[in-house]
């Protein structure tokens, strides 16, 4: 068997049978030099028969030291394996990272000319880097650490943007920042994050855990210095200014049916079951489930609305209470039906003014007012018409010149107001501080001889359904 050193000409191979062309000086240094070719086969440590060619290719490149042989009573050369070091090469091509921990190799590499690598590593020398990983030639890596201060698996792009699954132990216990919790996922990027089902569910769930936290803590800072250009916006390029993109928004919407929050499931049973133990105190108190929306920030005043919390429906909106007690509390309190506004309570129904209190029925004092504005809008009406209407109604009614038409027949029943008098009228009602009058008498309540309409002292407003800002009319 002859084993011969050669150097690569060229791996080209029109055949694609994984030949390559070789060459061999003759007579080196003197008169009769000459190059000598070759002809080689390429060989690998393994191989196997199979449809997908199973087995291990790395043919050597132009320029590169290799052994081949030939066996004995046979005119074929083959590739036996390459030179990385020895005195004719001048510089050794082995990489340095073979070295990096000791003078001794601790690590097993197969890499591309142009960078893409693989790398197995059991280096030691004060810390373990035990790792397998496959690198791109960009950076781009998925690496397995077995070292006992990394333990996890990370799956990144060059940028560092990807996937980090951490295994049962995370390093020392005491370390600064605080180590990343064992078996814990972390995913991040610097743009979207984009998480999809095409065809199924997607399921958050916290099984005997804590908590399930949703956080956008964005001031914004990255928004104001992005290019109008930018794709991290959703917003089409050049219809804002990129000093107003919006940011810090946490967002659920669902296209085709509910989005449903529920809150306590399990106490509404319990308390079922064991009733007593829901009135010990701190049980009554922090066992409980309850559904708190808020909404700060902003300036309140004639111009502006401030925080808003809206809610609105294409049908009804049901607030329930059947155990306990509805609250609405506000600066100035606005109910209004479109079609009609019905108050009923088996029990008492308590109304209490500070200063004046205000009821207007039928349509006297409306009409000189409608004849003006023409048709009231009806509930579908866009808000813009309903807005004019509204605003027309109170410029009206504030005028001077306004004098509401003669009210019908008064009538009352049992109406309590302790300092004040009475003016109930089918036309429309009013109760105002007591003024010396010579009263008519209606049963057990004083009416008021001729009733008076008293002027809107804010104008009426609705709410815009508006993403960014509602403000008042």
């Amino acid at each position: 068997m002859k084993v011969l050193e050669v150097d690569v000409i060229s791996f080209i191979d029109d055949q694609k049978e994984g030949t390559i062309l070789a060459f061999r000086k003759i007579n080196e240094g003197t008169d009769q030099e000459y190059d000598e070719t070759y002809e080689v086969f390429y060989t690998s440590p393994w191989g196997s028969v199979g449809k997908d060619n199973p087995g291990m290719y790395a043919i050597p490149a132009p320029g590169q030291k290799i052994l081949i042989l030939q066996p004995d009573e046979s005119n074929i050369w083959y590739f036996l394996s390459v030179i990385h070091s020895g005195p004719f090469k001048g510089e050794t091509s082995v990489p340095k990272d073979l070295y990096k921990k000791r003078d001794v190799p601790q690590q097993f590499i197969i890499r591309d000319p142009v960078g893409n690598e693989l790398l197995l590593s059991h280096s030691y020398k004060g810390n373990f880097n035990y790792k397998a990983e496959l690198k791109s030639r960009t950076g781009k890596k998925l690496s397995l650490n077995d070292s006992p201060k990394v333990n996890q698996v990370s799956l990144t792009n060059e940028e560092g943007d990807g996937l980090k699954i951490r295994g049962r132990f995370s390093g020392p216990a005491v370390t600064f920042p605080p180590a990343p919790a064992a078996r814990s996922i972390e995913l991040k990027a610097k743009g979207p994050v984009n998480v999809i089902s095409r065809e199924s569910n997607l399921n958050v769930g916290v099984i005997d855990g804590k908590d399930l936290n949703i956080h956008n803590a964005s001031t914004g800072s990255n928004c104001l210095s992005a290019s109008i250009l930018s794709d991290q916006s959703s917003t089409p390029a050049g219809t804002l200014p990129f000093l107003i993109f919006p940011y810090g928004n946490v967002n659920v919407t669902s296209d085709w049916r509910d989005v449903n929050i529920t809150a306590g499931m399990t106490h509404k049973s319990l308390n079922k079951v064991i009733p007593a133990a829901y009135e010990i105190p701190e049980i009554k108190e922090h066992y409980r489930g309850k559904v708190m929306i808020s909404a700060h920030g902003g300036v309140t005043n004639f111009l502006s609305q401030g925080s808003v919390v809206q809610l609105k429906s294409d049908g009804s909106v049901i607030i329930k209470a059947p155990k306990g007690k509805v609250y609405i509390q506000g600066d100035t309190v606005n109910i209004r039906g479109d079609t009609e506004v019905n108050i009923e309570s088996p029990g008492n129904v308590n109304i209490r003014s500070g200063l004046v209190t205000t009821i207007t029925g039928g349509s006297s004092a409306l009409d000189p007012v409608e004849s003006l504005l023409g048709v009231r809008p009806l509930p579908s009406e866009l808000d813009a018409t309903i807005q004019a209407y509204e605003q027309g109604l109170y410029e009206a009614t504030n005028s001077e010149s306004f004098i509401p038409g003669p009210p019908a027949t008064p009538t009352v029943s049992n109406l309590m107001l302790g300092p004040q008098i009475a003016s109930l009228s089918s036309g429309f009602v009013s109760i105002e501080e007591f003024r010396p009058r010579t009263p008519l008498e209606f049963g057990s309540v004083s009416i008021i001889g001729m009733p008076t309409s008293k002027k809107a002292s804010t104008p009426p407003h609705i709410l815009n359904d508006n993403e960014k800002q509602i403000t008042p009319t």
